[in-house]
């Protein structure tokens, strides 16, 4: 799941940090420059636990999600 945000400061990343560190789906975690800011890699059995994690995401965090890609 790729993200967007308009902050860069440390306050934010230390909020995302707290935000996905009891996401156990969430496994690994980039920071980027570009398009996506940040990246993380979940490992969920399905589109609906995607979507739960996503609207938890969203209710801690000011971004917009960019992509995402899914392997079945």
């Amino acid at each position: 799941m790729g993200a967007r945000t308009s902050r860069h400061s440390i306050a934010w990343l230390e909020d995302f940090l707290r935000a996905i560190g009891d996401i156990p789906e969430i496994v690994e975690g980039y920071r980027f420059t570009g398009e996506t800011d940040y990246l993380r890699h979940l490992v969920v059995p399905g589109v609906e636990v995607y979507a739960a994690i996503y609207k938890k995401l969203i209710s801690r965090l000011d971004f917009a999600a960019r992509s995402l890609a899914w392997k079945s």
